[in-house]
């Protein structure tokens, strides 16, 4: 597991950054938080992340801290970018999006637990996470950022969602995909399996109206 170098709550700071439990989050909004990337080193090992954390503040001139509690709504982008020792990361049901890149270079990375609340993934969120084997996008996901998971070379097994209504250079150099079956509710394919060259097998379902490999 993460292992915790710094205190539970830490107060946030002039650049509404606060650590909790070992992780670095962002203010976002009235009661809203990203998690973000760490300015201490790279994030390592198993990580769950927690749909509400808290940070101390100040009352103005009396200086006297209290806690206020965050939800815990994205994973910003970059987040994670090029922690290579981070092997797992389960994601609460709060966060609703994933930023781009948020997990590239992410090469020790054997799986991310995805929510049901999340609703965008967004460009190479997963790119060269050349260690992860298996994917499974949830149906909330509706938008699915270029290059999603370029690069991941060892995956071998997705499940795609009746959400999603195109793919857009998603499994470029997949080299380990040998065979994906596309949901019904995708329009257009574009680039999406280039240089895969395991693959045997695609089911392209009658949806798509619009197919190319550039």
């Amino acid at each position: 597991m993460l292992t915790l170098v710094f205190c539970c709550v830490h107060l946030a700071n002039a650049y509404n950054t606060f650590w909790y439990n070992g992780i670095r989050y962002a203010i976002t909004g009235n009661n809203t938080v990203a998690v973000t990337a760490s300015d201490y080193g790279n994030y390592s090992g198993e990580i769950t992340i927690p749909s509400t954390v808290t940070a101390a503040t100040s009352t103005g001139n009396s200086y006297e801290e209290y806690e206020v509690p965050y939800r815990v709504t994205s994973i910003a982008d970059e987040a994670f970018r090029d922690c290579t020792g981070l092997t797992r990361v389960t994601l609460p049901n709060s966060v609703t999006s994933i930023g781009k890149n948020a997990f590239y270079g992410c090469s020790g990375l054997l799986a991310v637990i995805i929510p049901n609340s999340v609703t965008a993934i967004g460009a190479s969120a997963f790119g060269y996470c050349s260690s992860m084997t298996r994917v499974t996008i949830p149906s909330s996901v509706t938008a699915l950022g270029y290059n999603a998971f370029y690069g991941c070379s060892e995956l071998r097994d997705v499940t795609l969602p009746q959400s999603i209504t195109s793919l857009d250079g998603i499994f470029r150099y997949c080299t380990s995909l040998t065979h994906v079956k596309i949901p019904n509710s995708v329009t257009t394919i574009s680039a999406a399996f280039v240089d895969c060259t395991g693959l045997t097998d695609v089911e392209i379902p009658n949806s798509v109206t619009r197919l190319t490999n550039s």
